[in-house]
């Protein structure tokens, strides 16, 4: 499991403790990998990340790089929230 927001953040509760619950490995993803989406679809890869959270907007940085690398959109799993979700990047996750 990928934790992107930072630890004193309010949305990092989720990841820390659905790891916990669920007995799986967090990773915390550094900042200088977070705001790069080729870094971050890279992340995921090498760690085998199955589920993350995610604001829209991150889910958006991950299908432009995914797209632009040829690849899939990194995770299995994403828990979306924080902002609006659009249909346009709804759309353009199910594509790639």
């Amino acid at each position: 499991m990928a934790q992107l927001a930072p630890y004193v953040f309010d949305m990092s509760v989720k990841p820390i403790y659905g790891a916990l619950l669920l007995g799986l490995t967090l990773h915390i993803v550094p900042e200088e990998t977070r705001m790069d989406g080729d870094k971050l679809l890279k992340f995921f890869c090498e760690h085998a990340i199955d589920i993350t959270d995610a604001t829209p907007t991150y889910l958006a940085i991950l299908v432009q790089a995914a797209a632009a690398s040829g690849g899939a959109a990194g995770a299995k799993h994403y828990v979306i929230g924080g902002e609006a979700l659009t249909t346009k990047v709804v759309k353009s996750f199910w594509s790639t």
